[in-house]
């Protein structure tokens, strides 16, 4: 969020403060808790500080999100993410950081001690390795918080200064053996600017109480300034010192901005005064330009100046940032780093021209949300509705996106644009006689720090400080309850009743909840304003349509819509969930997250977070239902101690475990997480057991400097033992094929673990995977390029078939009938027939499993006449369980790293609890009940064509019911890089159609493949999924959807018509 007089002043630096200053101390012990976050691949708050190494190849970013990147500069990635002990509030933000010039140590600082407390120690500096995130040493001496580093490499000094106006220095910083200096006291009470200046022999400090501070950084003698006129009581907020160290830039918290010598303070330039707060200064490596970047009053106009400071002349302006600016620093070439935004960023530009790289992550502060009257369907925003205000509670922003949400008769569905946005309940700002208001606290300087209203009793007025929000964020009534809900800052969340007192605590953000929507909550009318039942609670922790075109066959009659065949499976009792009850909150924060709460136990139900196409959503319990890639971005710090780095396991390392869609669904539909994980898991404490153990530990790296081949790569697996190496289960996978591994002998003979891996022409992203037997993943990635590498050899292609219509064993289970289905057997047939006749011939040979049923071929002698031209008919394999399972598993197990895999399964499926299985011909139940041994563990199967070797790809035509649709199977294909067409989205049913002869998902894939979907050059993976969705969807006048995963898979050609 545009961060101005409100969220930037008070949260980022009045809270620091009260640190020094309350009288009660809040402390809290360093307990082992994980704590869950998000790592979005960038900051989620405001960025305080940059730095750069000597050759200017890396950058480091520290952030009140608690986390300092290394950013690659080259590649514009994240190479690594530092993390320290955290706790609640501001314990762990981190202000400042410097690097070594090898860049090979970074030192970070901040405010590192209890929220609010008053003993110190809050200001040591812990020095990580950038390699390995460790923490190598911690710099102790500075007792309070900490708002500024510099490094002097002349000198091989480190100086660190903020509350209390002392500089501590450290000699040899960087070496494990650094010498505490003696301290030098400016006489002010804070430091927000540190520069070594005039090859390291001159040290400056600008203080926001008595302006500018300048020692002689060999003797530590305090110098008088040369031209101190107006500058020893000038508040100042930033310091730049030009690279070649002559040049000192001083910006105060009025606007002015000057430039001065810094050998001695003269003063060189006076700029115009600045209408906005100059915190963030630059001079370009030329030492010629200085860039003036707004942090705060800036009107709405984010644009960093670059001004001719020796003539005091405006040269130009970069326009890139759309919030306030809060640090500069310059780049070698002439180039410039700045951050800010409404979304943290860093912007890499150079003066007078408006082109910038941006190091950011995928999320966005969430400024809107809605719900439906249901509760059933969420929409947000993420836009900001005031860029010119820091806060602006009674302004709503604009809805953008939407998810529905399970109900008792529909899944999960996918993230969407909203379509009206007007049917969705927002913030309540108003109700009857009601109206919610807000006013500026002068005395504090908080913007929006008085919510108010006239109420029926009187009027409603509450005032915001330190301990409870700072300022009202969000705000809306609730009229059935008597109840006024406000966000605040550091993910304050209240409810109060109409006389302004605290009723209870929403607690699950940790950033300023920036908006909220309320439905289900009761009549719209309001009570007598109730008595609290408990003390206040303050403070906060972190018409129906016609028949669709025939595109074959037969037309129906004149009128009548197709037949839709097929029923769908019921529901085991056991997947019964009560109804949803009770009323349900939205929470759209900075912290880039939405909240769902249940209103009244006001405990969180699932939290959510969506970029683009990455989203995940999850319990506090930990289990998730994601997008392919979601699961990376939710992950468990687990702290160690405050002198030692945290440990960080994300979601997707535990995802065995913890992936359970039905979970998630279960909590929502209930409300109750704990509950939901009970009910299927026995417990809800899962998640702690798993944290108690560590991961695999390793990285990979391209051995570039072996001698190899064209067209292979040499990757080494660094970390691990040979025996701990060997003792995971480790798979490789280039693009979208799994390939076996070659292990090459380490020439220099020491042991190191050298594996050769076949490229493909181009880009090739290598993903090295290890899993222990306790089921913990480690992926280690990297991309290796290919110019000359061979064309792919042909290989072989290995075709499975699974189709099944008949079911005696379910004479009634269906819906109280049948559940035979008309056409999944010459659905399989024709797909197979069809595969020989245009794909066949691409590939050295092929190679077929049949299961599907000699009855039913028997019965319909056109169907084995089809069959026998590719295989026999009496080669057909009775599709039941035992049967698919084992020869699916031994089939499987035969290709080779050039071959593609194509598996075809038509039929029911159906899901029990969190899983999925598929109903074969001997599927049966039991009183009603399914016997699971009579099923196909879905699992089993993915497992299988997961562990196959070369280019997996799956066609699913088994959703004949609604609800049918697994979530898991999407994850899961991903996962282990299999390509997926399927039948079905979520909350569509797969229909067959008697006009059509096949089911319409398999009658689309047919056509495609024999020629409908060819580009030219024949039918290619892009092509035939696009021909696919639009012909369903035309089929089934947009009543079925089918769903497509193609991840890191090149657009092949499928077949030659």
């Amino acid at each position: 969020m545009a961060g101005e007089a409100g969220r930037t002043r008070s949260v980022h630096s009045l809270r620091w403060l009260l640190a020094a200053l309350c009288a009660t101390a809040a402390a809290v012990a360093q307990a082992q808790t994980p704590i869950l976050d998000l790592d979005t691949g960038g900051h989620r708050a405001k960025i305080r500080g940059l730095a750069t190494d000597a050759a200017g190849t890396t950058l480091l970013t520290v952030s009140d999100d608690k986390t300092a990147r290394v950013w690659d500069l080259e590649t514009g990635q994240t190479a690594r993410v530092l993390r320290g002990y955290v706790g609640p509030g501001s314990d762990g933000q981190i202000a400042a950081g410097v690097l070594s010039p090898d860049g090979r140590y970074a030192a970070v600082a901040g405010y590192f001690g209890p929220h609010l407390a008053t003993d110190p120690p809050f200001g040591d500096v812990r020095v990580f390795d950038t390699r390995s995130g460790r923490i190598a040493d911690v710099l102790r001496g500075h007792p309070w918080v900490v708002d500024a580093l510099a490094y002097a490499p002349e000198r091989d000094e480190l100086a660190a200064a903020g509350q209390g106006g002392v500089v501590h220095r450290w000699r040899a910083p960087f070496s494990g053996a650094a010498e505490a200096l003696e301290p030098l006291d400016s006489g002010t009470r804070r430091i927000l600017g540190l520069g070594y200046a005039a090859g390291g022999t001159r040290l400056a400090a600008a203080s926001l109480d008595w302006g500018l501070r300048l020692w002689d950084a060999e003797t530590g003698t305090a110098l008088d300034l040369a031209d101190p006129d107006g500058l020893a009581t000038m508040p100042l907020v930033g310091l730049a010192v030009s690279a070649d160290g002559a040049h000192l830039a001083l910006a105060g918290r009025d606007g002015g901005v000057e430039v001065r010598r810094a050998v001695d303070g003269a003063r060189l330039a006076t700029l115009p005064p600045r209408p906005f707060r100059p915190d963030a200064l630059a001079f370009t490596g030329d030492g010629a330009t200085l860039a003036v970047g707004c942090a705060d009053r800036c009107g709405g106009v984010f644009d960093v100046e670059t001004w001719d400071w020796a003539a005091a002349r405006l040269t130009g302006r970069y326009a890139g940032h759309d919030g306030a600016v809060s640090a500069a620093l310059p780049l070698p070439g002439g180039a410039l780093a700045t951050a800010g935004g409404h979304r943290p960023e860093v912007h890499l530009w150079r003066p007078g021209d408006a082109a910038a790289r941006r190091l950011t992550g995928i999320g966005a502060p969430v400024t809107a949300v809605g719900l439906s009257p249901d509760a059933g369907t969420v929409a947000w925003g993420t836009g900001d509705p005031c860029p010119a205000q820091g806060v602006c509670p009674m302004t709503l922003g604009s809805l953008t996106r939407a998810l529905d949400l399970p109900l008792k008769d529909r899944g999960f569905g996918r993230p969407r644009p909203v379509e009206a946005p007007d049917r969705f309940v927002r913030a309540a700002l108003s109700a009857g006689p009601v109206a919610l208001g807000v006013e500026d606290d002068p005395g504090d300087g908080f913007t929006a720090a008085i919510l108010t209203a006239a109420v029926p009793d009187g009027r409603l007025r509450v005032v915001r400080g330190g301990t409870d929000g700072y300022y009202h964020a969000a705000a809306t009534l609730v009229p059935g309850r008597g109840e006024v809900l406000s966000g605040g800052g550091n993910g304050v969340l209240l409810a109060y009743d109409l006389a302004g007192r605290v009723r209870g605590e929403y607690v699950g953000h940790r950033g300023d909840v920036l908006a909220l929507a309320v439905a289900g909550a009761g009549p719209e009318d309001w009570p007598a304003p109730p008595t609290p039942a408990a003390p206040p609670i303050l403070g906060g922790p972190d018409g129906p349509s016609a028949a669709p075109p025939i595109l074959g066959g037969p037309a129906p009659p004149a009128g009548a819509p197709p037949p839709i065949l097929g029923g769908p499976p019921p529901a085991a009792a056991a997947d019964q969930v009560p109804p949803v009850t009770g009323g349900r909150l939205l929470s759209g924060a900075a912290d880039q997250t939405m909240i769902l709460w249940d209103l009244d136990t006001r405990q969180v139900i699932v939290r959510m977070f969506f970029a683009g196409a990455d989203w995940i959503v999850w319990t506090p319990e930990g289990y998730f239902h994601a997008s392919p890639n979601g699961d990376r971005l939710v992950g468990w710090q687990i702290n160690r101690g405050r002198d030692a780095a945290a440990r960080w396991i994300t979601a997707r390392q535990l995802r065995q475990h913890l992936h359970s869609p039905e979970i998630v669904r279960r909590a929502i539909l209930t409300g109750d997480s704990a509950a939901a994980a009970r009910d299927l898991r026995g417990r809800d404490d899962e998640l702690g057991a798993l944290l108690t153990r560590d991961p695999p530990a390793f990285e990979i790296r391209l051995a570039e400097e072996l001698d190899l081949p064209d067209g292979v790569a040499a990757v080494e697996i660094v970390g691990p033992d040979l025996e701990e190496l060997e003792s995971w289960g480790t798979a490789v996978l280039v693009n979208d094929r799994r390939v076996p591994p070659r292990r090459l002998p380490d020439p220099e003979g020491r042991g190191r673990a050298f594996y050769q891996v076949p490229l493909e022409p181009g880009a090739n992203a290598i993903t090295v995977s290890g899993e222990d037997g306790f089921g913990y993943i480690t992926e280690r990635a990297a991309v290796a390029l290919s110019t000359r590498a061979p064309p792919p050899a042909k290989g072989r292609l290995f075709v499975a078939v699974v189709g099944v219509n008949d079911y005696p064993n379910l004479p009634m289970a269906c819906a109280g009938r049948s559940c035979d289905l008309a056409y999944p057997v010459i659905d399989a047939v024709e797909f197979l027939a069809t595969m020989a006749e245009v794909a066949a011939p691409l590939y050295s040979g092929m190679e077929t499993l049949v299961l599907l049923p000699p009855d039913t071929l028997e019965a319909r002698p056109d169907w084995a006449r089809r069959l026998s031209g590719v295989v026999p008919a009496d080669a057909a394999i009775p599709p039941e369980a035992a049967a698919i399972e084992d020869e699916l598993a031994a089939f499987l197990a035969r290709p080779g790293p050039d071959d593609t895999t194509i598996l075809f399964v038509a039929g029911h499926g159906i899901n029990l609890g969190e899983d999925y299985f598929f109903i074969p011909s001997d599927g049966a139940q039991r009183d009603s009940r399914w016997r699971k041994r009579s099923l196909v563990d879905w699992a089993v199967v993915q497992e299988e064509i997961g562990f196959a070797v070369g280019r997996r790809i799956l066609f699913v035509d088994t959703c004949h019911a609604a609800g049918a649709f697994n979530a898991r199977l999407e994850k899961d294909a991903a996962d282990a890089r299999v390509i997926v067409l399927s039948a079905t989205a979520p909350n569509s049913v797969a229909q067959e159609r008697r006009d059509l002869g096949h089911g319409l998902f398999t009658y689309a894939v047919l056509e495609g493949l024999r020629g409908r979907a060819d580009s030219g050059d024949g039918v290619r993976l892009l092509g035939l999924a696009d021909h696919v969705d639009r012909q369903v969807r035309a089929l089934s006048d947009e009543r079925q959807a089918p769903f497509f995963h193609i991840s890191q898979s090149p657009n092949i050609l499928l077949a030659r018509p």
